[in-house]
């Protein structure tokens, strides 16, 4: 009887997500590889270089349209860093893995993190499609939830959250998640926007930018902020007086130091003033 050891396991493992990554690319219609092959498509995907870094631009690409545009326009060595950005915000991976963009994580890693790009691609490919077919819509909805359900970044937000409900709250909630990706379709282009003309340039600035001063919340971080400089600048005189009261201490401490000498000479004149009075 054999057994499998952890590292055949592992393998094995990372075959299954392999052939899993060769699925995806071929119903996403990538044509940036020489061949499906998969010896040639783990080399592509596990190591830095110009066919791994076009993938990684068209995953962009397929996310976050205009993002993409930017960084393809942008200078290499700051690819790294706005990749990382987006895909960390879209939960695909942490805000650290700067070695799974750039290629030099171990393979498992990135073998995980390329599969988690191209389900989020057919997700967002399938939600598209949900918007213009009702019944399509009821299908997204339940794949969606079930990738929140499964992702291992969401769970600890998701954790205690247990909820049983009846079939007609489940129908319900479908409904509801339904017409949240109707809206989502809508609010695509703004949100792109929004990120384009603010976020973006603020994460690559080294300048203070300036940022809309609207919002309770932003006029209240602005009343705070006022308080805080006034108090610094209380602060600041406090110390420059405790500055010069400290010299004045220094100087007051100088002159007890001869404080006989003082004596001595009050004492002088006192006598020569008595001895020209004996005199007269």
């Amino acid at each position: 009887m054999t057994h499998k050891t952890p590292n055949n396991n592992t393998k094995m493992r990372e075959e299954d997500i392999l052939a899993g990554i060769i699925t995806h690319l071929e119903y996403l219609s990538y044509n940036g590889l020489e061949t499906m092959e998969p010896s040639w498509v783990r080399s592509v995907l596990l190591t830095a270089g110009v066919p791994r870094q076009s993938l990684m631009l068209w995953v962009l690409s397929q996310l976050v349209p205009t993002e993409a545009a930017e960084i393809s326009t942008a200078p290499p060595h700051i690819h790294t860093q706005r990749i990382l950005q987006c895909l960390s915000c879209m939960g695909i991976c942490r805000s650290g893995d700067s070695e799974v963009i750039q290629g030099t994580a171990p393979a498992a890693a990135q073998l995980q993190f390329w599969q988690r790009c191209l389900d989020s691609i057919s997700h967002v490919r399938r939600f598209s499609t949900s918007v213009k077919d009702q019944e399509s819509e009821s299908h997204s909805s339940s794949i969606l939830l079930d990738q929140l359900a499964d992702s291992p970044y969401l769970q600890p937000i998701l954790k205690h959250w247990k909820v049983q409900q009846t079939s007609t709250e489940q129908n319900e909630l479908q409904a509801n998640v339904c017409q949240g990706i109707s809206d989502l379709s809508k609010q695509h282009e703004l949100f792109q926007g929004v990120y384009s003309l603010y976020i973006a340039p603020w994460t690559t600035s080294n300048t203070q930018l300036e940022l809309p001063n609207t919002g309770p919340l932003v006029h209240e971080s602005n009343v705070k902020l006022t308080k805080l400089t006034q108090v610094l600048k209380r602060t600041e005189e406090a110390s420059q007086r405790c500055e010069e009261l400290g010299e004045q201490e220094k100087a007051v401490t100088r002159h007890s130091n001869h404080s006989s000498a003082i004596t001595s000479t009050l004492h002088s004149l006192i006598s020569q003033q008595s001895l020209a009075k004996s005199v007269q």
